[in-house]
């Protein structure tokens, strides 16, 4: 909620009779909606068997529209190897409506 101050004054100077006047109006608007961002990430993935490269997907959501960018490190044992990469990706979230990652 937004708040707001205004104030009127008269001055006389050593009780003459002419007098200044005037006005200050302060109008302080409410601030805007804080983001609210949520991430999910499926715990399940696919990896190439031609390049290794890995596929994950998840959803994006928002109250307003953003821009988010998304990364993060995934890790996968196979044959007793530990498998390691990075991702990332960009994504242009509007409110009502999940993105795909």
């Amino acid at each position: 909620m937004g708040t707001a101050f205004a104030v009127h004054f008269e001055q006389h100077c050593e009780g003459g009779t002419p007098a200044a006047r005037g006005e200050v109006h302060i109008d302080n608007p409410a601030p805007p909606v804080e983001l609210d961002l949520g991430l999910a990430v499926a715990l399940n993935g696919t990896a190439s068997t031609l390049n290794g490269k890995a596929t994950l997907h998840g959803t994006v959501r928002c109250n307003k529209p953003v821009q988010v960018a998304v990364s993060g490190d995934v890790t996968q044992v196979k044959k007793q190897n530990l498998i390691r990469g990075s991702y990332s990706t960009s994504v242009s979230s509007v409110p009502g409506a999940p993105v795909a990652v």
